[in-house]
């Protein structure tokens, strides 16, 4: 992106500096998101490491959401700069990307209790080839035919993975059609939600933009409950609950921040760390079975993410010299 273009959209410059710490706050980010997606796929399921009851999606969305407004809403309250309320209800893309984080939220939620964990990650870690060409499209990033090849390794350790994991006792009682293309729908609206993201520019804070976004989620929520089944949590589910709210303020937060302080093609790829920890979780939490295909495929696809990152930091050394 020319530095016009950055002016205009109100972004933070782009530096070797601003990639590193992007890249590094989109794998907290995802690590965050893992293991959230990790407790609430547990508590949609009857029999869970947990030892709770199943709770219903809609209570799941609704509770969920309304502590994490809470917290971003007292995090805004610490900060003691302004909140930028205004341009947050009047920017486009800031709303839109609400929107989008309010959909992912129901379509990824809705799918992940029908899918083997592991399988459900690593759709939605595809977002990232997504995210690559619309950064192309949207912002003119160059891509060079060796970060080509790395994307390209990166989605051939996808295609590993998945047809390493063997669906298990997936059977047709509680495996849905709709599961899969509504994961990858998911996926799809996580990359467009990202380019949203870019948009919005500095005049909506960070926190603000999180917070616009989980206000929209709780109204999801508290609409699909009028749709589905409410149940009211017991303690037990509230504290996972709380546990959840925790990880996804800390997941929204630094994918703001990650997005807006480096390029697509060096923080997009950083996304598929994010199966390490689901591979992981599938074989110790959800007792899924994994094969060395799979492992092949996770290494295939973190490697790609570091040669990526490591390559974007030599192209910009030498714009800098």
């Amino acid at each position: 992106m020319s530095a016009s273009a950055a002016r205009v959209l109100g972004l933070i410059p782009y530096s070797r500096v601003g990639n590193l710490v992007g890249g590094g706050l989109m794998a907290v980010s995802m690590s965050l998101f893992v293991l959230n997606d990790s407790i609430m796929s547990s508590l949609q399921k009857p029999e869970n490491v947990f030892g709770v009851e199943a709770l219903a999606l809609p209570a799941i969305i609704a509770v969920r959401s309304t502590l994490v407004v809470f917290f971003l809403a007292g995090l805004l309250y610490i900060n003691r700069q302004p909140s930028g309320w205004r341009a947050a209800l009047t920017n486009r893309w800031n709303l839109a990307r609400a929107v989008a984080e309010a959909s992912i939220t129901l379509l990824f939620l809705s799918s992940l209790p029908f899918l083997p964990f592991a399988i459900a990650q690593t759709v939605i870690a595809s977002n990232p080839i997504f995210l690559v060409f619309l950064g192309i499209l949207f912002f003119g990033e160059q891509v060079g035919w060796r970060r080509w090849i790395a994307i390209g390794v990166g989605f051939f350790g996808i295609i590993c993975a998945v047809l390493a994991l063997d669906p298990g006792d997936f059977t047709a009682q509680n495996f849905r059609w709709w599961a899969l293309p509504t994961c990858l729908m998911a996926a799809c609206l996580v990359a467009f939600r990202d380019v949203f993201t870019r948009y919005v520019g500095e005049s909506v804070p960070p926190i603000t933009v999180a917070l616009t976004s989980s206000i929209v989620v709780t109204l999801y929520g508290w609409v699909f409950t009028l749709l589905g089944t409410w149940q009211v949590p017991s303690w037990h589910q509230g504290i996972f609950l709380l546990i959840s709210a925790v990880l996804i303020t800390g997941a929204y937060l630094c994918a703001v921040f990650s997005v807006r302080l480096g390029i697509f093609a060096v923080i997009g790829p950083v996304r598929f760390i994010s199966l390490a920890i689901a591979f992981f979780l599938g074989v110790t939490m959800f007792q899924e079975p994994f094969s060395w295909i799979g492992f092949g495929g996770a290494f295939l696809i973190v490697g790609s993410a570091i040669w990526i990152m490591l390559r974007q930091a030599h192209l910009d050394k030498q714009g800098d010299s």
